[in-house]
């Protein structure tokens, strides 16, 4: 059977919360976890969990439960209460390297092979957001993402600081993928920690 081609929309998740946020976080992630290939537009899918307020459901709560919970820490303060901490998905943005959805695991390789065909792409709608900080779900390390001051780095590992460089008003941070953490409130510390350390 074939696989339809698509491409999932994403972005800024609502352009109004967008505008308004104290800052403007932009999580750059590997691939959508859509393996029956339903989904469309992960930005509405998104926004409507942020309305809901509520526990994520089984299959989003890997990834963006640690993106809502580190968002809103960012934006306002650490919150382990989902009514305060979800809605903060409504203030952020979120693109994929890989614009197809795929397994519970996005293999390296398949990550680098889209990132070159999509790199220019990626850059535009990227610049076209204009974010205060980047977020890498382990996706910085890819030849050519990192603006040009920055020497190609290794894949982000959970058991090392996260390395954030600042440039042109925009903090980028070098973390492990949000699903490979050793705990929420660790996760966010150290993304944390590296963002004040690039603004000093």
């Amino acid at each position: 059977m074939m696989v339809r081609a698509y491409e999932v929309k994403d972005g800024v998740i609502c352009p109004d919360e967008w505008r308004t946020a104290p800052e403007r976080i932009l999580w750059l992630l590997k691939e959508v976890n859509d393996p029956g290939h339903e989904m469309t537009d992960l930005s509405a899918d998104l926004l409507e969990l942020a309305r809901r307020s509520k526990v994520l459901d089984k299959d989003w709560r890997a990834t963006y439960r640690p993106v809502a919970k580190v968002s809103h820490g960012l934006l306002q303060e650490w919150s382990e209460d989902p009514t305060a901490y979800v809605p903060a998905l409504a203030r952020i943005a979120v693109m994929n390297v890989r614009s197809i959805g795929g397994d519970r695991t996005a293999s390296h390789e398949r990550i680098e092979v889209a990132f070159g065909e999509r790199k220019a792409h990626l850059r535009a709608q990227v610049a076209a957001c204009a974010p205060t900080i980047i977020i890498g779900g382990n996706t910085l390390w890819l030849d050519g993402w990192w603006p040009e001051a920055f020497v190609r780095t290794a894949p982000a590992r959970e058991t090392a600081p996260f390395a954030a460089r600042a440039l042109d008003g925009v903090v980028w941070v070098h973390a492990s993928h949000p699903a490979n953490r050793r705990g929420d409130r660790r996760y966010f510390e150290k993304i944390r920690g590296g963002i004040a350390a690039a603004r000093t």
